[in-house]
């Protein structure tokens, strides 16, 4: 069981136990979060998967996952703000560290002391469903879904993992609702877990830094103008990378709000408009690149213009938008809205459903600024075929 030291991987855990499972809490060391103060700030929540698994009577183990981290998640994350994109680290911390290099660790190779594992269970509010097999001896094959709980579905965040994994995945919390495991919980006895606030945001952050703070020790800050569609300077700003698509722009000159419409990463200039619903901010279509299907034949499922049902969802607890997806001949794709859709941002996933099906993502693009058939994150490896 990945175990983060929070609420629900402690009730997923205990609902394995429940379910007949003989049950391993493990926690994954993704980042070293020595903060300003000295204190790795990971310690504590290993502290509390620790005492969670003495609680319910479990082993518990942790693995380092940090020069993977930084290699497959980190590094492209920094490429993309350099680029004057906003990535989504957390989807592909999922593909390639949690479904990837812990699936690897825990079901094929072993964890140290422990063995191999049947499965691999973690505490996201999602749902393995079953495909649809021609014959009974066909191995099982399994879809992401929607959890239960709409206010905390997750499948956004698993939109880009290898569906080749998911026999051996377990979501114990798919169709449970956070209520329910904050009761749960209190009943148990882990009412500790349950008061524990949530974590948020992107995990290499860090709880004492400011997100501008974080970058300019990583990236060369890239100055540019906040200019107005006519061409009008507003302002300076120093740090492209610090600005993301549809959020206000505190430009200090201005007693009027302007916000964010587009981003120039050649000469670093954002492109501002005045109100927070001003038309440039919304769009009928976006293009993606660095698409990735859950399996290979959920890409004819999302091209088929007749599936009804299908659906966008540009960010995460954002509302699905009906949409229909069209495969261009540079291999990127054009997601058409059937309504026009706030602040689509490149470098941010856009994930596409049937139903509460989850097909797969792509990375939100534009194309001025880039050239064709560019795929965003296109250096990451491939994940093992087989499990």
């Amino acid at each position: 069981m990945a175990m983060s030291g929070g609420v629900d991987s402690a009730v997923a855990a205990s609902l394995l136990l429940s379910a007949g499972h003989r049950v391993t809490g493990i926690y994954m060391r993704n980042w070293d979060s020595t903060d300003e103060t000295g204190i790795c700030t990971s310690d504590a929540d290993w502290a509390d998967v620790q005492a969670a698994c003495r609680f319910l009577g479990i082993r518990s183990v942790r693995v380092d996952f940090v020069k993977e981290y930084w290699g497959q998640v980190f590094e492209t994350a920094l490429g993309e703000f350099e680029r004057g994109r906003t990535p989504k680290p957390d989807v592909w911390c999922n593909r390639e560290i949690k479904f990837v290099a812990l699936a690897r660790r825990v079901l094929v190779e072993g964890v140290p002391g422990e063995g191999r594992f049947e499965y691999l269970a973690t505490g996201h509010y999602a749902r393995r469903v079953p495909m649809f097999s021609l014959t009974d001896s066909e191995p099982p094959r399994f879809q992401v879904a929607r959890g239960l709980d709409s206010g905390k579905d997750q499948s956004y965040f698993l939109s880009a993992i290898d569906g080749a994994v998911l026999p051996r995945v377990l979501f114990p919390l798919g169709n449970a609702t956070k209520r329910d495991v904050k009761n749960l919980a209190g009943a148990i006895g882990l009412a500790k877990w349950a008061d524990k606030k949530e974590s948020m945001g992107i995990c290499f952050i860090g709880k004492l830094k400011r997100f501008d703070d974080f970058l300019d020790g990583y990236i060369e800050p890239q100055p540019g103008h906040f200019i107005l569609e006519v061409g009008t300077v507003l302002g300076a700003h120093d740090g492209l990378a610090k600005y993301t698509i549809g959020q206000a722009a505190k430009i200090h000159s201005q007693k009027d709000r302007y916000f964010v419409a587009h981003k120039d990463a050649k000469t670093g200039n954002v492109l501002v408009v005045p109100g927070r619903d001003h038309p440039r901010l919304f769009a009928r279509a976006l293009r993606a690149s660095w698409v990735r299907w859950i399996h290979p034949e959920n890409e004819a499922r999302a091209l088929d213009s007749g599936t009804a049902g299908l659906m966008a969802q540009i960010r995460y607890r954002q509302e699905p938008v009906p949409c229909q997806v069209e495969k261009r001949s540079d291999s990127t794709y054009t997601v058409h809205l059937a309504h026009a859709v706030r602040a689509v941002t490149p470098g941010q996933v856009v994930a596409v459903y049937d139903g509460d099906v989850c097909l797969g993502c792509g990375v939100q693009m534009e194309s001025d600024g880039m050239e064709e058939g560019e795929e965003v994150g296109s250096g990451r490896p491939e994940p093992m075929a087989q499990w």
